[in-house]
């Protein structure tokens, strides 16, 4: 199960950041039990780019 939010778009020299909160229910084994793990991706792009690509910039792992 994933579910996600952008939290924020702004523009910042030149390029355009985006900030996605992830929140997922997950299990690294078939019989492992499902757990929970919430993310912030922070996504980069220049503004002037004609490519739909967005680049990953960092991680963070929030606690609970």
């Amino acid at each position: 199960k994933v579910e996600c939010e952008i939290l924020e778009v702004r523009d910042v020299s030149g390029n355009r950041e985006a900030t996605v909160l992830f929140d997922v229910m997950m299990r690294e084994e078939p019989a492992a039990r499902p757990q929970q793990v919430r993310e912030v991706w922070h996504f980069i792009r220049a503004l002037n780019s004609r490519q739909p690509t967005w680049f990953l910039d960092g991680i963070q792992q929030l606690e609970d």
